[in-house]
């Protein structure tokens, strides 16, 4: 086996909430590679018993905090991509790997410094996404910025066939998938008996995900319980929303640990997944949850986008409905009531986890990286 090569890993997020980043620098550890990620030690809508989990998990690689003053808007973004070059000018590295265009200006800057190659990996549809809608100006910004690093980039990823279409069409360059999918592991038979089945919601509880309408649905659903883990802009309206309309059956339970997380998923009854499709970045998505839910053997309700649409046509292992709570809470009773086909799906579900997991994407991720 040869010498390691060296490969700084940088994000804004945190390290502990981004589990696509944890599978791919464990790969890489675990293949050659020397790792280390650059993160933002920043959790803006959790607590103090959170922030102390990420101080206890011993990674196999490197993890380096990256603090900034700032922690909102453009002024952010230009602050710690000045920090992150400044952190990774002196250091030995062989390859630089931007998570994103916001971690692309300080990595691509670094590329032409050091004459190091550079792998993008967008795990959206940046310049698309809904907070820079009508934003034309801090739209052009990023289109640029994007556009240098892709140009400048010997490696460029993202997460769903339909997207690689897109961005390689976009920028005129090759961009790979790789899916954003778990470690198959043993199937779990740990479900709890419950008195009210789970319609579950896991991710962020930002603008775009049609929570209002699963709360609104809710109302009609009175036999079943709600459960949304995650936190995001509309934390508090969300949790507002509730209480006014005194609605019983839905709860919020924060961030939570990936076991725990992964023990949740496993006692649902129904995934929730919709997505609006009013910006490119959400229309050509495809969610960790939708194969969270899938290797927990819980069928999903999904918005009628491509990936989803081409997914559940092939694997029939969840429904694709309009996004309206009427269809939400048809689905819903259509899934309890009919329970054969409701089993079809658990079982379709697991059956598909076999070839859509980490194991596979991993390998896919190594044969990439061999061209370098």
């Amino acid at each position: 086996m040869g010498k390691k090569k060296s490969i700084a890993i940088a994000i804004t997020g945190n390290i502990y909430t981004d589990q696509r980043i944890i599978r791919i620098a464990n790969t890489l550890q675990e293949n050659n590679f020397d790792v280390s990620v650059y993160y933002r030690p920043f959790l803006k809508y959790t607590n103090i018993h959170i922030e102390n989990k990420t101080k206890t998990i011993a990674y196999p690689f490197e993890i380096v905090s990256v603090n900034s003053i700032l922690n909102k808007g453009f002024l952010f973004y230009l602050l710690y991509n000045l920090i992150l070059f400044c952190k990774l000018i002196f250091k030995k590295i062989d390859i630089f790997y931007a998570v994103d265009s916001d971690t692309l200006l300080a990595m691509t800057l670094l590329t032409k410094i050091k004459s190091k190659p550079l792998i993008y990996d967008a795990h959206e549809y940046f310049t698309e996404v809904p907070e820079l809608i009508g934003k034309v100006f801090k739209k052009r910004i990023w289109n640029w910025i994007t556009q240098w690093g892709v140009n400048s980039s010997l490696i460029r990823l993202t997460v769903s066939e339909t997207l690689t279409k897109e961005l390689s069409k976009k920028y005129n360059k090759t961009f790979d998938s790789i899916i954003n999918v778990p470690i198959l592991t043993s199937p779990l038979n740990n479900k709890i008996p419950i008195k009210k089945p789970i319609i579950l919601y896991q991710g962020a509880l930002n603008a775009g995900r049609e929570l209002h309408l699963l709360i609104s649905a809710m109302k009609r659903l009175p036999n079943f319980i709600c459960l949304i883990v995650g936190e995001g802009d509309l934390s508090i309206e969300l949790r507002n929303l509730v209480s006014e309309q005194e609605i019983n059956n839905v709860s919020f339970l924060g961030l939570l640990s990936p076991n725990e997380l992964s023990n949740m998923t496993n006692n649902a009854f129904i995934g929730f997944n919709l997505l609006e499709s009013n910006s490119l970045s959400y229309y050509y998505s495809l969610s960790n949850k939708y194969f969270d839910y899938m290797h927990a053997g819980v069928p999903s309700l999904s918005s009628q986008l491509p990936e989803y649409e081409i997914l559940n046509t092939e694997l029939k292992c969840g429904l694709c409905i309009e996004n309206t709570s009427d269809k939400i809470v048809e689905s819903v009773n259509f899934l309890f009531n009919n329970k054969k086909e409701y089993q079809i799906m658990v079982e379709n579900a697991i059956i598909a986890s076999a070839n859509h997991n980490w194991q596979k994407e991993s390998q896919k991720l190594l044969t990439i990286l061999n061209r370098i």
